[in-house]
């Protein structure tokens, strides 16, 4: 376990491994260079006050926003396991989040314009605030709960099933290039457009798909299966 009061000045390689811990109590600052393992955990937390260290460029296990203040990511953020927001918020804006794993949390998230993207690997179950921009959310992994929200852009490839939690609304571009959309009983709202490279939409009884866009006339849909 390591925290950040002040300034770490290492002499030589710096490993988090297994399941250890760092701190970054303060503002501003430095994250440490370092390897980090899977299992390991860098978390924002008391001290932060709203200016982002750097250091966050680099490839972390598990990455932790537990403060009430807004950390704007200068570049882009790697997160080789879960990605959780507890509170305040993380400002992505214009960057990209590759999420290895799952979104948690009650925080924010917010993008501005493209191309501000998430592409997640796991289960959205991210409860918080999500502002999309007009950025894209990739769902890329295998099987995958899809968050119930509003997006710009979303895309879902990876395999296997990617399940609606809710209904869910696409305010631009629908873009369908592997896997399978698994409505699960709700509605999938298309208000723009649709990109089609390969992929299905599997419904329900209780499922539906409403298009309102001024370009339904050339929308092109997925294979559509009952369930």
């Amino acid at each position: 376990c390591s925290s950040d009061l002040g300034t770490i000045t290492p002499t030589g390689a710096i490993a988090f491994n297994g399941n250890s811990l760092y701190f970054h109590l303060r503002n501003s600052g430095t994250v440490p260079t370092a390897t980090w393992s899977t299992t390991s955990t860098c978390t924002i937390g008391a001290g932060f006050t709203g200016t982002a260290p750097t250091g966050l460029g680099q490839a972390f296990g598990n990455f932790t926003m537990d403060v009430a203040q807004t950390l704007t990511l200068g570049g882009n953020l790697s997160v080789g396991n879960d990605l959780t927001i507890n509170s305040g918020t993380v400002a992505a804006n214009t960057r990209t989040i590759n999420l290895v794993r799952h979104l948690i949390g009650a925080g924010t998230l917010t993008f501005t314009t493209n191309p501000g993207t998430l592409n997640i690997g796991g289960n959205n179950t991210h409860t918080g605030t999500f502002t999309p921009g007009t950025g894209r959310v990739n769902y890329n992994g295998a099987a995958q709960q899809v968050r119930s929200t509003t997006y710009y852009n979303l895309t879902i490839s990876g395999s296997n099933n990617k399940t609606l939690q809710g209904n869910i609304t696409v305010a631009n571009q629908a873009a369908f290039t592997a896997g399978a959309m698994v409505l699960n009983g709700y509605i999938l709202n298309l208000n723009g457009t649709t990109s089609l490279a390969a992929g299905t939409i599997t419904g329900s009884a209780t499922s539906s798909i409403s298009i309102a866009s001024s370009n339904a006339a050339g929308m092109t849909l997925p294979n559509i299966t009952g369930g």
